[in-house]
């Protein structure tokens, strides 16, 4: 399911880490929470934002690391 802002439920500061992909470098990062609303029902989703100068590089699965 996609994700928007709004559904957001819950942020964590990583701080710097080793991400690895399509954003392959060092990089901050926060691991967000969603409550997301489909046809069938909400449910748990979370995504890792990637940050670069303080500005939102990209989203990956925090636990693949794969683009989102």
């Amino acid at each position: 399911p996609t994700a928007r802002l709004e559904e957001a439920i819950a942020f964590r500061w990583n701080g710097k880490q080793k991400v690895r992909g399509a954003f392959a470098g060092e990089y901050n990062t926060v691991t967000v929470d969603f409550d997301v609303k489909t046809i069938f029902g909400s449910y748990p989703v979370t995504y890792k934002c990637v940050l670069d100068g303080g500005r939102v590089l990209g989203w990956i699965d925090p636990i693949s690391g794969s683009e989102i």
